[in-house]
């Protein structure tokens, strides 16, 4: 068994959805007077954007559910295996 800590980097592919729901992230406080530049979320060259695991639950949490559109496009996390830490039967 492999672990992956909350604060490592995970990548996903956002749908256009996801991408609707980063930019407006902070509407609530905008409109409370915050002066916050909207961005969409960057992707690199294969359209991956790149959040820690913590972070991303927190943006995206509350929107992913059984009957709930897609933020990502295939459902998956893409992780860097060497981030992966190897869980000993002790730890289990």
């Amino acid at each position: 068994m492999k672990k992956l800590n909350w604060n490592d980097y995970v990548k996903v592919k956002l749908t256009e959805y996801g991408q609707d729901i980063y930019y407006h992230q902070y509407d609530d406080v905008i409109a409370k007077g915050a002066k916050i530049n909207r961005h969409y979320c960057k992707t690199d060259d294969k359209g991956f954007s790149q959040f820690q695991l913590w972070n991303f639950m927190k943006i995206f949490g509350s929107y992913i559910g059984m009957t709930c559109q897609n933020v990502v496009e295939d459902i998956s996390f893409y992780i860097d295996e060497s981030i992966l830490e190897e869980v000993s039967n002790d730890q289990k």
